[in-house]
């Protein structure tokens, strides 16, 4: 364990006098006896918790409208990292979180928008309530549950096909559930899979199964109906089928309507004829059949059915939308809506005819619609050009108002799921820099949430562009961020004001790219960009800037990291190349540019780092130590000191050897840059964030381990001897927190004892 850079000796108390040990004693009898503490008993987080947007997904894709107006989105495959349904109940304007753990998005009060559910814990491909209250869910590991209305789950097995070679599972799964009214008021389920349909009874009964015998992708079910004339259609590859049941089916050119001209005229058994691949199949309000095809525009059977009922529709030519239909709904009156790939929303109206609205029109950024539902004089869809760009929508009828949810902007905890600076302060707050989009979000100590906005720190950019690539927390609870082509910013978070910083000359220029920002141990606050590095005095008073295109200071004109070392000599990092400003007594700053074979002895990379150890001793990447008299690296086999090294934050120190075992995500290491720890003790990670390479990881949290005294997430021996010292004044600079396991704010025998019963694993 560290304390201001020196190591502190467990066993150092027991060898200045008597009263520990005894004390050391007398703790072991009382664990022996089975003596307990009493612990504070509140709501505490799990060990490993994930911190995330509390909106819809960031990639919303299937979207249904249950009968109580409840709507229902799942997101689109690999792109969350954790199970979950998004469900918005009728009349309320916050979606909910469907998932199997509240550590999935483990957020406080009223921020709080999960619903624990445990059985979902695979993928969720589409889901569904039908009119009697049972949820449907599709999960993407062969299995479809039921949470039936009076709680109890059941679970339906699809089609397992791995027999035809490979991993089946993605092509097994359920992706669509539809539900058909029978004559009686009760409902039964179609859960469709690419490669099998099961119709399941209103007694959760399996009465008719289909299945695809041949692993060839033209066979694959696209989507499946059961009409209201009593007709299954099934689409694949190779066009449509109907028929009485789900294994006696035809292709249209089989039966009467072979010899009309514009039906679908695909016949597997003629190999000149025309494949037409049909993804979906939709009944309109007044019994007519809707499909579309993967290009080309629509069919659509009128009814009643006759030998000349087929239509085929062009819409490329009859609105200028794509020919090409991602999905569709019926309406009221016969009307019936499609998504159009990249061309917003298409209409026919029975009476009308064909219109177009683009969703530029609208106020929406994408023209990209996945899916759709009408209900109660609304639309609802949901839309997808990239994360930026995506987000479920409600389009009113009565008045042409969208009301729109995207997983960023309708958040009220952090700003985005793409965050790669975070910083804690002095008041028990952490705050949240945005890769994507200029906000930052600050959590308090109480578990309240505050966004800064574009307005609040006057960052006028448009939607989906800027970041805050950096923030730091000074030794004066003053949080500093360097919006990308703004100048920098600061807040006083003791007085709750935007400060104002030096206006120069020199001063910052609006328009630089930034990539983070370092608080030295002295606090000073360097602005690290391309083109120029601006240092601001630890007063606020003045700045210092530095031309990074200068080729005899700096190695590259792009600094990402700064460190100061026990010497106070600032070394760089860049794109390409390691450089150090040393501070010579006799000559002043001296720049000095490390690369590979400069005789130094050198073996780091181009985008080498730096790191000090508890000695003060400056590593790099290559395991190497610097010695600053030679100015020379020499090449250690131990690197103990390295990878044991504290991480010094405003809040304490943690070791870079920190225990990682349970993290939601796999976490290869320790990067301070990418982290910091609160007053309680609480590590955060910037959930995967390296520069441009932007992740939906969110923000992954590591509580305090109750006991752990030298916070390196492990409880051992070590911790209970410092805490009996810390009890006997012997040993100094034992933390708080995590160390009071009671939480009555001291540090005494409950400590110890917590901590050898931890290990004697009583606890």
């Amino acid at each position: 364990m560290m304390k201001n850079g020196h190591k502190i000796n467990p066993t150092a108390p027991f060898k200045r006098g008597p009263f520990a040990w005894a004390l050391f004693c007398f703790m072991l009898i009382f664990l022996c006896t089975g003596f307990q503490t009493a612990l504070a008993q509140e709501e505490t987080p799990p060990d490993w918790y994930r911190m995330r947007t509390n909106s819809v997904p960031n990639m919303p894709q299937d979207l249904t409208v249950d009968s109580t107006g409840a709507v229902w989105v799942t997101a689109a495959n690999d792109s969350e990292d954790e199970p979950g349904v998004w469900r918005l109940p009728s009349g309320e304007t916050r979606f909910q979180y469907l998932t199997d753990s509240r550590a999935n998005n483990w957020l406080e009060g009223d921020y709080n928008n999960v619903v624990e559910k445990p059985n979902l814990n695979e993928e969720i491909n589409y889901a569904a309530q039908d009119d009697d209250g049972n949820v449907w869910y599709a999960l993407n590991n062969r299995t479809v549950l039921v949470e039936r209305a009076n709680g109890d789950w059941l679970t339906f097995d699809m089609v397992d096909t791995s027999y035809l070679g490979s991993d089946s599972t993605n092509v097994d799964s359920a992706h669509t559930i539809r539900f058909i009214n029978n004559q009686d008021g009760t409902q039964d389920a179609l859960l469709i899979a690419y490669r099998s349909i099961l119709r399941v009874d209103s007694n959760f009964t399996v009465v008719e199964t289909r299945e695809v015998y041949l692993q060839y992708n033209n066979y694959f079910i696209q989507d499946a109906y059961f009409d209201t004339h009593g007709r299954y259609w099934v689409c694949d590859g190779y066009g449509v089928q109907f028929g009485p049941t789900l294994l006696n089916t035809q292709f249209p050119a089989y039966n009467v309507y072979k010899d009309d001209p514009e039906a679908p005229t695909y016949n597997p058994d003629v190999i000149t004829s025309t494949l037409e691949i049909i993804t979906g199949v939709m009944e309109d309000s007044l019994g007519n059949m809707w499909f579309s095809k993967s290009s080309g525009g629509m069919y659509c059977l009128s009814s009643p059915d006759g030998t000349d009922d087929w239509v085929k529709y062009d819409i490329n030519a009859l609105t200028g939308a794509s020919s090409t239909v991602n999905c569709m709904a019926a309406g009221a009156n016969g009307t019936m809506w499609f998504g159009a790939r990249y061309s917003g929303i298409v209409k026919y109206d029975p009476g009308t005819g064909w219109s177009r609205t683009t969703c530029a029109i609208l106020g929406i950024p994408s023209e990209q619609i996945l899916s759709m539902k009408e209900h109660d004089s609304k639309l609802w869809f949901t839309t997808y050009d990239n994360s930026v760009n995506a987000g479920v929508y409600a389009l009113n009828f009565s008045d042409s108002s969208v009301t729109s949810w995207t997983y960023r902007e309708s958040s009220t905890s952090l700003t985005s799921n793409r965050i790669n600076s975070v910083a804690a302060d002095l008041s028990g707050g952490v705050w949240f820099a945005s890769y994507d989009l200029p906000k930052v979000a600050r959590m308090k100590a109480d578990g309240t949430w505050v966004q800064y906005a574009t307005d609040a720190m006057d960052l006028l950019w448009s939607r989906g562009s800027g970041s805050i690539p950096g923030i730091g927390v000074d030794s004066n609870n003053i949080v500093y961020m360097a919006p990308t082509r703004r100048s920098p910013v600061a807040y006083d978070i003791t007085t709750e004001q935007w400060l104002d910083l030096p206006a120069g000359p020199p001063a910052p220029l609006a328009d630089t790219t930034f990539y983070g920002v370092y608080v030295d141990p002295k606090d000073g606050k360097w602005f690290l960009g391309a083109d120029w590095v601006y240092y601001l005095n630890a007063d606020n008073s003045a700045w210092t800037i530095y031309d990074t295109n200068d080729e005899t200071t700096f190695s590259d004109y792009r600094v990402t990291n700064a460190l100061m070392d026990a010497e106070e000599n600032m070394w760089f990092s860049t794109f390409y190349g390691l450089c150090v400003a040393k501070n010579d007594p006799i000559s002043g700053t001296v720049w000095i540019q490390f690369e590979s074979g400069d005789g130094t002895g050198y073996a780091g990379w181009y985008t080498d780092r730096v790191f000090l150890d508890g000695d003060g001793v400056i590593w790099n990447s290559a395991s190497q130590t610097y010695d600053s008299a030679s100015n020379t690296w020499t090449t250690q086999t131990d690197t103990t000191p390295l990878t044991t090294r504290p991480l010094v934050f405003l809040n304490g120190n943690i070791p870079a050897d920190l225990e990682l075992a349970g993290a939601p995500e796999a976490l290869s290491g320790t990067a301070q840059d990418l982290m910091t720890i609160d007053t309680k003790g609480s590590v955060y990670f910037a959930g995967g964030m390296f520069w441009v390479q932007s992740v939906n990881k969110g923000v992954i949290v590591c509580s305090p381990v109750k006991g752990d005294v030298s916070r390196d997430g492990r409880i051992d021996l070590a911790d209970a001897v410092l805490s009996m010292g810390a009890l006997s004044g012997k040993t100094t600079g034992v933390q708080s927190a995590p160390t009071d396991v009671t939480g009555d704010g001291k540090v005494d025998q409950a400590e110890g004892l917590y901590v050898l019963q931890k290990m004697a694993g009583l606890r």
